[in-house]
């Protein structure tokens, strides 16, 4: 709209006049983000806008009026893929909650991002698939999911499943007679609104932590992440492949609605499913698409010292906790703060990260002065992969 398109209307007298109607195109915009960066966010109501200086100088260029007005601009500054510290002013953290029981009314005062707790999964069998094998599959990869979707074209895995899990509420059976799409629509309808919906072509195992990324992101419902392991290998499967593929989409994603349950009802395989995405939605599946937040974000389950024994580093602390992480000592610059405890935790000079480096993960920094501080873990002998920063 700003740029001279594609899409939107112009800007001009009276846009606000045309019906919700005529604004339909730019809901098929909405689907090119595929995974949204963790950041910050704003109280709406402050009237101030994040832009970014390659945005802030377009604006310029086209004579935004909003940029003549005091204070409604908050220019942010972007270094090596961390926003600088001093563009945070005034910023709220995200609260993540999980919430897919209405679609429409998923954001309020409350709830404010979207993440997945648990996916649904529809997952092809190989012909002469043992029993053993599918067993071995749902026992190690099952408590990702909470329905899962077997789909074969062999009478005999179908009456052995459905003996072993007739009265399972997780594990649904379905036979695929002449046509593929049959059983793989029958599955789209009966998956969960609201979640993403995993789709692999056979018995594959993908790592645990692969997974612990995804229920931490933001998932577009319009994007396809998608890998063919006959083309690609895969840093996000336990076990290598090079066959099949491995896809992650949404019910309600744009290309599913448009194409009708009647054309996937007859979809011969899933390669028919990928032709109707618009290949600039179709994202290649890996930890690349995710690892701009990963590598920053603080992690469940590990062990962790805190740089900055500040009220930034009490926040950090609170967020290890909810993350069932645990901090296990605070170090600070400042002397008087030694000796001091934060919630039962010890505050120590920073030549402790080096005497007790075996008893601590990653260190998380918890302060404005968080360049200085790589300056100084660097200077210990400590790299990139041994801290994180807490936003």
């Amino acid at each position: 709209m700003l740029f001279d398109g594609p899409g939107g209307w112009p800007i001009e007298k009276g846009w606000w006049k045309r019906t919700p109607e005529q604004f339909g195109d730019q809901l098929r915009w909405c689907e090119y983000c595929g995974i949204a960066i963790e950041t910050y966010t704003r109280d709406a109501n402050d009237w101030i806008d994040d832009v970014s200086e390659s945005m802030y100088k377009k604006l310029e260029e086209i004579g935004s009026p909003k940029l003549k007005k005091p204070g409604r601009i908050n220019l942010v500054r972007i270094k090596d893929g961390i926003i600088d510290q001093e563009s945070k002013v005034g910023v709220k953290e995200i609260r993540k909650e999980l919430f897919y029981d209405s679609f429409a009314s998923r954001f309020d005062g409350k709830k404010s991002v979207l993440f997945p707790e648990r996916f649904d999964t529809v997952v092809v069998l190989e012909h002469n698939q043992k029993i053993g094998e599918i067993e071995k599959w749902i026992k190690e990869q099952g408590r990702q999911f909470k329905k899962i979707f077997f789909i074969t074209d062999s009478e005999y895995i179908y009456r052995e499943l459905q003996k072993l899990y007739i009265e399972n509420q997780q594990i649904h059976v379905l036979k695929s007679h002449k046509i593929w799409g049959n059983s793989f629509a029958y599955a789209i309808r009966h998956c969960h609104d609201f979640q993403p919906i995993w789709y692999f072509s056979d018995l594959l195992y993908l790592k645990e932590e692969f997974y612990e990324d995804i229920r931490n992101s933001v998932i577009n419902p319009g994007t396809l992440h998608y890998i063919n392991l006959e083309k690609h290998s895969s840093d996000i499967l336990e076990t290598d492949s090079n066959s099949g593929c491995i896809a992650m989409y949404h019910k309600e994603a744009e290309a599913l609605k448009e194409a009708g349950i009647d054309f996937i009802s007859n979809a011969a395989g899933f390669d028919e499913i990928l032709k109707i995405w618009n290949p600039e939605k179709i994202i290649k599946m890996s930890f690349e698409m995710i690892e701009d937040t990963s590598v920053m974000r603080i992690q469940n389950d590990k062990v962790y010292a805190v740089y900055g024994a500040g009220k930034t580093g009490y926040s950090a602390l609170q967020q290890i906790r909810e993350s069932n992480s645990k901090a296990i000592f605070f170090v600070d610059t400042d002397s008087k703060k030694w000796g001091k405890y934060i919630e039962g935790i010890p505050v120590a000079a920073p030549q402790e990260l080096v005497t007790r480096r075996k008893e601590f993960s990653q260190v998380v920094i918890a302060s404005t002065y968080f360049k200085e501080i790589k300056e100084k873990l660097e200077s210990l002998g400590f790299t990139s992969d041994d801290y994180v920063i807490y936003e």
